[in-house]
Formats: structure tokens, C-alpha cells, sequence
């Protein structure tokens, strides 16, 4: 595949992550494994085998931003008594 992509492959245990991309002269190998916790994608129906990010989600999931994690606002709701 030299059309300009790049290729995303995690491990099951989603810790290790490798990208692979053509830059126009040779291959390209990314490789990045987690200490602690794992890479985290965006909830997927079963049947999905791959999706496709954008620079900046891509930047995200390597700089460890959880996707799946819901905002349920930011203020923090006191029971009146």
C-alpha cells in the first residue's frame, strides 16, 4: 500500500502499537508499547475490523487521550438537603 496512508496495528492487549507508512523513498516502522494501561479507540460494533482517524485523533491515541471515556459535564452536583 504506497498510497499515502498510514498503517495503525495494535496487539490485542492493545499496549503495543506499530504504524507503518510509505514516504515516497522506503517503509516506514513506528512502534510504541505502553508501561501501564492501554491504547484506547472509540467504541466499534463487533463486525468492525478498522476505522479511519484524522492527524490529530491519531496524535491523540499515541499521546494515550482515552476516547471512550464519556463527559458528563463539569460541575459536580450536590444533593440539596
Amino acid at each position: 500500500p504506497v498510497d499515502g496512508h498510514l498503517y495503525l496495528f495494535l496487539n490485542k492487549r492493545r499496549r503495543i502499537a506499530k504504524a507503518l507508512w510509505f514516504d515516497g523513498s522506503g517503509w516506514c516502522i513506528l512502534a510504541k508499547r505502553l508501561e501501564a494501561g492501554s491504547f484506547q479507540l472509540p467504541l466499534l460494533p463487533d463486525d468492525v475490523t478498522r476505522i479511519q482517524i484524522d492527524g490529530a485523533a491519531f496524535a491523540s491515541l499515541l499521546a494515550g487521550i482515552d476516547f471512550t471515556a464519556s463527559r458528563k459535564g463539569w460541575f459536580r452536583r450536590v444533593p440539596v438537603t
